[in-house]
């Protein structure tokens, strides 16, 4: 394998884990500002490996082509369900822009502010963040990842969990 593809394939391992241990921090950070801002640090350092991946990809596989990124996510795409579209690439884009976007924001505006934003936007992205993590890591991957993939979304469900049966406690012992 070439200095190339594996520098592709480990800018992508690395921002999809930080990805993880920021999305497991703000589950777990329950109003705790030093969780949040761990969770900032992964979210940022995850979004820049994951532009640096996007380049050398670009670089490295696509030769700096858009018609060439768009045939890959065509053939990638018939291969995992049969239709040969490549229109995906602009969900790609979408996500790198949102990631991009959501990462300055919440430096920006600090860790308390980011923190009250509105639950719709919150929940919103990061549904939209998950939906394109788990097709990158269980749907269009095999082997290791996929089970990495499996393994952070089961991650996932149990902080989630946790977290809303300890809202639901909270609520319930409120005066």
């Amino acid at each position: 394998m070439t200095f190339g593809e594996q520098l592709t394939i480990w800018t992508i391992r690395i921002a999809v884990a930080l990805y993880g241990f920021s999305v497991a921090a703000q589950l777990l950070a329950a109003g705790r500002a030093s969780w949040r801002r761990t969770a900032r640090a992964f979210w940022s350092a995850g979004c820049v490996i994951y532009v640096i991946h996007v380049l050398v990809a670009f670089h490295y596989y696509h030769h700096w082509s858009h018609a060439a990124v768009f045939e890959h996510t065509a053939r990638r795409t018939e291969a995992v369900v049969g239709a040969a579209v490549g229109y995906g690439v602009y969900v790609s884009y979408l996500f790198t822009i949102l990631w991009i976007v959501d990462a300055i924001e919440w430096w920006r505006i600090g860790v308390a502010r980011y923190a009250n934003r509105p639950r719709w936007l919150h929940a919103a992205l990061h549904a939209f963040f998950a939906f394109i993590v788990f097709n990158g890591t269980v749907i269009f991957e095999t082997g290791p990842i996929r089970w990495f993939g499996i393994g952070m979304f089961a991650v996932f469900a149990v902080l989630m969990a946790w977290r809303m049966s300890n809202a639901r406690i909270r609520a319930d012992t409120s005066p």
